[in-house]
């Protein structure tokens, strides 16, 4: 009997898929025992800074009076900073930042309220936002909708892109917007750049600085508004070009890491693991449509073990405020990215037995296989139905290897 040096790949699979749960586990719970971590409750009574009670168990907060030392995370349906902590991130659903922020905010929800204090930068990306309190520092907004209300005050400047931007509040710095349309009956200290489809300034608003905007025609501004000058383009041929070609340079750039990142992984697996990766795409270059099959089977199984570990307490957190997060993130897409390569593998194996009669190494059958699947996946809507493909049938292989392996043991 000889002595096996590697894992199965199934056995691979699964070890790196506990361990990295394990860990995400671990580092939450860390997270949560220093004070760092904020999660919903369970059927706690909740208070405002108004008085108004709150029973819903899907609540994380921050109360009144409290004055947090460390970093504040929070989780949850809704979040509800009423005390004092250094930097607040928060993914809830809806966010209401009632307290303070002594420095920055990073708010990613559906909603969000602010009509407390953040003494640094605010950043905000969602559908909608309103700004009732005061930013000390900038704001950098995107999303459907961002609102700074009468009485609030930005000390620096606005940075947004999204649907609609409404400055009715002060704005002590400049303006900087690509949006639907932009509604400006509030102050802004210095300039304003806007390319907007439409812009609305009102009387009785005031721009400190010089104003230049792009809209599709142009609009009557109030006299005396603007301190400094008005320059208007209404766009044409030459910006719609430079724009497409910022896009596709994007794309260029966000494709070229993707494949550089796959890639080393792929070297790094085929040096740890390389009998257990050539089996594995061995066994799908065999069998394509019966990897493909099994990798369906083991994705929805898969997913059906995350979402039971989502429904349990682990560590003496409440995993499901914030178990889909670690669970449905990190780890259900984990398989996914281990067998990516094992996919490339095989197709670039197979295109070079079709170009050139006959293979041409390992590093060179990743590499041609990855540079083809991101041709693939560059292609719009067909390139997500490929990427799932890709890695289905990276899985199955997997699977496919290591039920050959048991039958030969």
């Amino acid at each position: 009997m000889t002595s096996r040096r590697f894992p199965s790949p199934l056995g691979a699979l699964l070890l790196v898929g506990i361990v990295g749960c394990s860990l995400l586990l671990v580092t939450a719970s860390v997270l949560y025992t220093a004070g760092i971590l904020v999660v919903p409750t369970a059927g706690a009574q909740e208070r405002t800074a108004s008085g108004e009670s709150n029973d819903s168990p899907q609540t994380a907060r921050v109360p009144l009076g409290e004055e947090r030392e460390n970093v504040t995370l929070l989780f949850g349906q809704t979040a509800i900073v009423d005390g004092v902590v250094p930097d607040l991130f928060s993914c809830a659903q809806n966010i209401n930042l009632n307290g303070r922020v002594n420095d920055n905010a990073f708010l990613g929800c559906q909603t969000a309220r602010i009509s407390g204090i953040v003494g640094g930068d605010l950043f905000f990306f969602g559908e909608t936002a309103y700004l009732t309190g005061t930013v000390e520092g900038d704001v950098y907004a995107s999303g459907e909708e961002f609102r700074i209300e009468p009485g609030a005050s930005v000390g620096g400047n606005v940075v947004a892109a999204g649907k609609r931007l409404l400055v009715a509040g002060d704005v002590h710095g400049a303006v900087q917007v690509g949006a639907g349309t932009l509604t400006l009956s509030g102050s802004v200290g210095r300039d304003v750049d806007a390319a907007v489809g439409s812009l609305e300034i009102e009387d009785g608003a005031r721009i400190g600085g010089d104003l230049r905007y792009t809209t599709p025609s142009p609009v009557e501004i109030p006299v005396g508004v603007v301190a400094g000058g008005v320059t208007y383009d209404a766009g044409g041929g030459e910006t719609s070009t430079g724009d497409g070609a910022v896009g596709v340079i994007g794309a260029v750039f966000s494709h070229g890491a993707m494949f550089i990142g796959t890639f080393l992984l792929g070297i790094t697996l085929l040096r740890l693991f390389r009998p257990a990766m050539l089996r594995s795409a061995g066994a799908l270059s065999g069998a394509p449509a019966r990897g493909i099959a099994y990798g369906v089977v083991a994705v929805v199984l898969f997913s059906v073990l995350c979402l039971i570990g989502a429904a349990f307490t682990a560590g003496g957190i409440p995993v499901g405020g914030v178990g889909r997060l670690f669970a449905l993130g990190g780890l259900w897409l984990a398989p996914f990215y281990l067998a990516v390569p094992v996919t490339a593998l095989c197709f670039g194996e197979w295109i070079h037995r079709r170009a050139f009669g006959r293979g041409r190494g390992e590093v060179a059958a990743l590499a041609t296989g990855l540079f083809a699947l991101q041709l693939i996946g560059a292609i719009p809507f067909v390139g997500t139905l490929a990427a799932i493909g890709v890695g289905c049938a990276g899985i199955g292989g997997m699977v496919l290897a290591g039920r050959e392996e048991g039958e030969l043991a």
